[in-house]
């Protein structure tokens, strides 16, 4: 992110606005840009150990409850979601390349959460669901 060089993929999964921002205005008073920068990068870098954690220590389902409930909480931020309803801006395909797991088990533990009652979706994955409360 310092170097201007991203090293990972960015795939965005509903519409955005890019803005280039020049690090040299980073440290141009006034603002915070630099204490802005720097927790956002540790916000990133928590998601990324949490997600390796996962993919280690927790059950499939598991993984894709706690995916889910991350991706509602990221949408309502942006202002994607409400009334515990969002859209699944993404395949059971990518979900399972995210966790590790294939489409079919994704598909098999999104029907188990349903059953559960911790998600409700009228439409296929991929369009909305409602998360429990």
């Amino acid at each position: 992110m310092l170097t201007g060089a991203s090293q990972l993929p960015v795939i965005a999964l509903t519409p955005i606005r890019a803005v280039e921002i020049p690090l040299k205005t980073i440290h141009v008073p006034p603002g915070d840009g630099v204490r802005r920068l720097l927790v956002d990068m540790v916000e990133m870098l928590d998601r990324q150990i949490e997600l390796i954690v996962s993919l280690g220590r927790k059950s499939a389902k598991d993984r894709i409850r706690d995916f889910l409930f991350e991706l509602y909480f990221r949408l309502s931020r942006a202002g994607y979601a409400s009334d515990s309803l969002c859209p699944i801006p993404i395949t059971q395909q990518d979900i399972g390349d995210l966790l590790g797991l294939s489409a079919v088990h994704v598909n098999r533990v999104l029907g188990q959460l349903r059953q559960d009652g911790a998600i409700y979706s009228n439409r296929p994955i991929g369009t909305a669901c409602r998360m429990a409360r």
